[in-house]
C-alpha cells in the first residue's frame, strides 16, 4: 500500500458508510485486536487548525469498545465489493470479531503506525483519538432520530494517515508539484575573485558567513584552511589559521581573517556573503543534509535577524504561505503550486531552481 494525503480522498461519504461499510479496527499485536461493522459515522473538520478527523459511534455492549477506549489509534477499512457479505457478518456479530474469526474470514491483520488494519483493505484511514463521549438521551431534540435506550459513546479521531492500494490511487490523479520560474529570486553575481575561490572551496561560503555574524574560530576555518593549502594557498595568515587552536580570541581570530583577506586581495560585500550563504544551504538541502523544511526556517530566522536583509526575504514570505497551509488554510498561497500536502517537495524543488538560477 502506498500513502495519500487525506485531500486526494475521493468518495462519497455517504455511500461509503451507509452502503458500503467501514470495518472499524483497534488493537496491538500483544493482546490482539477485534472488528466491527459501522455504519454511522462522519468525516470532516474538528478543532482549532481544522484538523481532518473522523466520528465513530459504539455501544457499550460492543466488546470493540473496550479496545477503542484502551488504545490510542483506532483505524477505518474498506474493502472490495467482494467482501461485502463478510463485512455484513462482521456487522451481525455484535460483541465485534475477534483475531480467529477475522482469519477464517480470510482477514490478515497488519500491525503498524500505532495501530491494526487489514492487508486485503483498498482504504485504511489511520486515526488518533482526540475526543470521546457519551451521547445523553437528554441531548436528542428529536426523539425519533433514536430509538431504544442502550446510548452510543461518540469517538473524534484525527487523521493521521491514509493508505490506499497501488491500483486504487493512480499517480496521474495526484496533483504535480511545480515552482514558477518568476519567483525564484536571480542573485547579485558575487565578484570574480570570490566565485573562483567558491568554485575551488564550496565551503567559502559557510566560512565567509560565520565570519560576518562574529561566530568566531570553528572547525570549518580549520578545515578551509587545510583545504585552501592542498589547493596551493599557502599565504602566512591561512598557515597560522591552520595550526590555531579552537579557543582562538574573538578579536585575535577577526585580526587573523581580516588579514587573510587582504592578501587573498579578497573583498567581499555583506550582500555577497548572505546571497552565497543562501546557496550553501541550497546544496545542503540538496545533499541531504537537511531537509528542505528545515532550509527554509534557517533562512527566515535569518531574516529577522539580519533585520530582513533581501537576501532571505523571498523565504521569509514563502515560510508564512508554508505555515499557514500546515494550518489547513486552504487558499493561502496565490498560485496553488504549494499545497499543504507537498510543502516538502515544493520546497526542495524550489531550492532546486535557486541553485539552476543563481550558478
Amino acid at each position: 500500500m502506498k500513502e495519500i494525503h487525506y485531500k486526494h480522498l475521493k468518495f462519497n461519504p455517504f455511500n461509503l458508510i451507509g452502503d458500503e461499510g467501514i470495518l472499524v479496527t483497534a488493537g496491538n499485536e500483544k493482546t490482539g485486536c477485534y472488528s466491527m461493522e459501522r455504519t454511522w459515522g462522519q468525516f470532516g473538520c474538528f478543532g482549532h487548525f481544522w484538523d481532518p478527523t473522523s466520528v465513530i459511534y459504539l455501544r457499550d455492549s460492543y466488546n470493540i469498545k473496550k479496545f477503542v477506549d484502551e488504545e490510542p489509534f483506532f483505524t477505518l477499512c474498506i474493502l472490495d465489493a467482494s467482501y461485502r457479505n463478510l463485512i455484513g457478518k462482521l456487522g451481525a456479530y455484535q460483541k465485534g470479531v475477534d483475531n480467529e474469526k477475522m482469519a477464517q474470514a480470510g482477514l490478515t491483520p497488519v500491525y503498524a503506525d500505532n495501530s491494526v488494519y487489514f492487508a486485503e483493505a483498498k482504504l485504511v484511514i489511520i486515526c488518533k483519538k482526540i475526543y470521546a463521549s457519551e451521547l445523553p438521551e437528554s441531548g436528542f431534540i428529536n426523539k425519533e432520530s433514536y430509538i431504544g435506550h442502550d446510548f452510543y459513546t461518540m469517538y473524534i479521531g484525527k487523521i493521521e494517515k491514509v493508505l490506499v492500494r497501488d491500483d486504487e490511487y493512480k499517480s496521474d490523479t495526484i496533483p504535480t508539484t511545480e515552482v514558477e520560474d518568476d519567483i525564484v529570486k536571480i542573485f547579485p553575481k558575487p565578484n570574480d575573485k570570490l566565485r573562483s575561490l567558491i568554485q575551488t572551496i564550496p565551503i567559502t561560503r559557510l566560512v565567509l558567513f560565520q565570519y560576518k555574524r562574529l561566530q568566531g574560530m570553528t572547525e570549518e576555518w580549520k578545515s578551509w584552511a587545510w583545504e585552501m593549502m592542498e589547493k596551493g594557498f599557502q599565504t602566512p595568515g591561512i598557515i597560522q589559521l591552520a595550526g590555531e587552536d579552537m579557543n582562538l580570541n574573538q578579536f585575535e581570530f577577526a585580526s587573523l581573517i581580516e588579514s587573510i583577506l587582504k592578501e587573498l586581495e579578497l573583498e567581499v560585500t555583506t550582500d555577497e556573503i548572505y546571497y552565497q550563504y543562501v546557496l550553501y544551504m541550497a546544496h545542503q538541502v540538496l545533499d541531504g543534509v537537511i531537509s528542505a523544511e528545515e532550509g527554509f526556517k534557517i533562512l527566515t530566522q535569518l531574516a529577522i535577524d539580519t533585520d530582513y536583509h533581501d537576501a532571505f526575504m523571498e523565504f521569509y514570505y514563502l515560510q508564512d504561505s508554508a505555515d499557514l497551509l500546515h494550518d489547513h488554510c486552504p487558499d493561502c498561497y496565490g498560485d496553488g503550486n504549494m499545497r499543504e500536502d507537498n510543502i516538502e517537495e515544493w520546497m526542495h524543488l524550489y531550492f532546486e531552481k535557486v541553485i539552476k538560477f543563481n550558478e
